[in-house]
């Protein structure tokens, strides 16, 4: 009997397949790790999304102010619809508010939950909770559990118009579906890692075993189930491609051939597994609303750039973008419309940008960075103006208008927050300008009494007006006042209709001529006017009400109405 030799190539064989089923148990094991972590943060950063969404509709001075007594009152009922339509549109388990009372005790305020906590009961501690209080967004990194169930919390704290935190959206995930999407995900993962160890090992018993004339019959059976592998990754992935087809080889054909095909299958395997985890880790760094880049990708870069710019060799521009109108929008035409409006607006962002990293930060917020100078960026924001106005014109349901600002490193830049901050004032000072325009183009017709007294607007205009000076005063912290003067009449008895206008155009002149042309003046109604005192404080409101009031009675002398006034808080 003739004996069979393992020959030269039988021990290359095996040294290669030993090789290649050594990087593989490596390369699956750094892949499968890679893949939980980017699918954890993935989760969690939708968790955050959504909490950061709900958090910036709503208004914090209203949700500091509210008690359980409100519970029927306009703006309470106004904060649980907001959560209210997350908690019905969304894949999430409860949604609320919640109030710090110090101390690190936390308590429920506002659940719109079919099983809501009480106004007042405690909530769970857990650090997220309280890094939230502190005024930053977090994510519970363990699960914690209370009388509802196991849950991964986000909070995001809800900031009032001086900048502390009024209360805190908390978002709740079930923690045993978090864990099944992670283990599901590290499953499938271990599964192919799991087979391709398996067959790469059942090829080195099957080489080490048998004679050359095997060979062939080895790569037929490595080829049908490798080609079942490649195809589980694909549909893993969402990805598409031509199934590859086997190579047919001659009987006599030398070893080595077989052996490079060997080899190249293992390592199609290999580039599979790669697939999956570069698309895992493109799902954890892309906004799915606007394909753009999101928040976490752009902290990383923000993260180089540092670097780059403390060693002085940096060299790029900051452009930052701001939806103007989106609440608006989204309370006139519905949040599917404001939506839309965002994918908008990123689509002019990548048409403008081809080249530039491009980021959503927030809700209506983008920023791009790019290496351009000052005068290419002077160029490409010309050409933003041109393709937004192209997209306003094929779009009929609405439109947008996006307020914008941009920076270029100096060498004294030591930091990306330098650049940025000169950006972000560009982008507010446009946004002004943005305003201001409207409120040209909206009070026309506007009058004053000689060199003195009030803007005379009618209302629409003043509404206008409001919500420019409103927008001054949260960016640049400039004071105002808004007041109502009235007159009521004495022991409740009506007065002739000639009267009351008499004293109403006499209260007109007094208001016309007592504050300056800055201030702004409307009628309000039959026996009201409202006045905008720009600059102005709680005294000199008291003030500026006596001299009016003196002129009053100077020009209506003994009348059948007493003059009163009341300051109007920005929360009303």
């Amino acid at each position: 009997m003739k004996k069979c030799r393992l020959s030269r190539t039988g021990v290359y064989v095996i040294l290669v397949c030993v090789f290649l089923l050594a990087v593989n148990a490596l390369l699956g094991h750094i892949l499968t790790n890679q893949s939980k972590s980017a699918l954890t943060a993935m989760i969690s950063n939708r968790m955050l999304d959504i909490s950061n969404t709900a958090a910036a509709m709503i208004d914090g001075d209203v949700l500091s102010s509210v008690q359980a007594e409100d519970q029927e009152t306009p703006e309470y009922r106004g904060i649980l619809k907001t959560l209210a339509y997350f908690q019905d549109n969304i894949d999430l388990k409860y949604i609320y508010c919640i109030r710090d009372l110090g101390n690190k005790n936390f308590v429920f305020t506002i659940d719109p939950a079919d099983d809501p906590g009480a106004f007042g009961e405690p909530v769970v501690y857990t650090d997220a909770l309280y890094q939230a209080s502190l005024g930053t967004p977090s994510v519970d990194k363990k699960p914690y559990e209370d009388s509802w169930g196991r849950f991964y919390s986000a909070y995001t704290p809800v900031f009032d118009s001086a900048g502390k935190v009024a209360g805190i959206v908390a978002v709740d995930f079930s923690a045993d579906w978090f864990d099944r999407q992670i283990f599901r995900a590290f499953a499938t993962t271990l599964m192919i890692l799991v087979v391709s160890l398996v067959f790469g090992t059942a090829i080195v018993v099957l080489v080490t075993s048998r004679a050359r004339k095997r060979y062939r019959k080895i790569y037929s059976e490595l080829n049908g189930v490798s080609e079942g592998i490649e195809t589980l990754v694909r549909e893993a992935t969402s990805s598409s491609g031509a199934k590859p087809t086997p190579r047919q080889e001659a009987p006599g054909e030398r070893s080595p051939d077989e052996i490079t095909a060997i080899g190249d299958k293992i390592r199609s395997l290999q580039e599979a597994l790669g697939k999956q985890i570069s698309f895992v880790r493109a799902q954890t760094y892309i906004d799915g609303l606007t394909g753009l880049e999101n928040r976490t990708a752009y902290l990383e870069k923000i993260a180089a750039l540092e670097k780059q710019a403390a060693d002085g060799g940096a060299d790029f521009a900051v452009a930052v973008f701001d939806l103007n109108g989106l609440k608006k929008l989204n309370d006139s035409l519905g949040h599917e419309k404001g939506d839309q409006a965002i994918a908008a607006a990123g689509a002019v962002l990548r048409k403008t940008f081809p080249d530039g990293r491009l980021y959503r930060i927030g809700g209506d917020e983008f920023i791009a960075i790019l290496q351009k100078t000052e005068a290419e960026m002077d160029a490409l924001f010309d050409q933003f103006d041109q393709n937004l106005a192209a997209q306003n014109a094929g779009e009929t349901s609405f439109q947008i208008a996006m307020s914008k600002g941009c920076a270029v490193r100096l060498p004294d830049d030591r930091e990306y927050r330098a650049v940025f901050n000169r950006a972000d004032d560009a982008m507010y000072e446009d946004k002004a300008n943005f305003y201001m325009a409207r409120v040209n183009s909206q009070v026309t017709g506007t009058k004053h009494t000689g060199d003195h007294g009030a803007m005379d607007v009618d209302y629409r205009q003043f509404a206008t007006l409001f919500e420019y000076i409103e927008n001054i005063k949260k960016r640049f912290k400039h004071p105002f006042e808004l007041v109502m003067i009235s007159l009521e009449e004495h022991g409740g008895k009506e007065p002739p209709p000639e009267e009351l206008e008499k004293a109403m155009a006499a209260m007109e002149q007094s208001i016309r001529q007592t504050i300056r042309n800055v201030d702004v003046l409307t009628r309000y109604s039959r026996q009201q006017f409202l006045v905008i005192l720009l600059g102005s404080n709680p005294e000199g409101v008291q003030i500026a009400m006596e001299r009016i009031f003196h002129g009053f009675f100077a020009e209506n002398g003994k009348s059948a109405f007493t003059p009163s006034y009341a300051v109007i808080g920005m929360d009303e």
